[in-house]
């Protein structure tokens, strides 16, 4: 795994969510929400971010639906060819991250481990 600070990207077709990791990548914390302009806008301010962040690499939310049928065009395929034409503009490594965990799970397991400490 990659050592070092992180930039999350949540990508969204009206807005990008950027999150940036502590060097340890345990804990991260929102950096910015940026409006979608045009790609060759977002793809440079994306990269100033992690520039200025001291960044090692990008981990990049892939959405997942597997009750959906495989022909079908999913939100997946097209974060897979928004990250195709990214990775033209960073020489920086991008892992994408499968987002099979939904919030409500992350609830759940939170609540459990709030149950065993407390």
């Amino acid at each position: 795994m990659i050592q070092g600070r992180l930039i999350g990207i949540d990508h969204g077709l009206v807005r990008i969510g950027l999150a940036v990791s502590d060097a340890t990548g345990m804990v991260a914390r929102e950096l910015a929400i940026i409006k979608r302009k045009s790609k060759r806008e977002d793809f440079a301010l994306i990269n100033r971010h992690a520039e200025q962040q001291g960044a090692v690499g990008f981990v990049v939310g892939l959405p997942s639906n597997l009750d959906l049928d495989p022909d079908i065009h999913t939100q997946a395929d097209t974060v897979r060819h928004w990250v195709a034409n990214f990775a033209g503009t960073t020489t920086l490594p991008i892992i994408l991250w499968d987002e099979q965990m939904t919030s409500v799970d992350a609830l759940e397991i939170a609540r459990r481990q709030r149950r065993r400490s407390g």
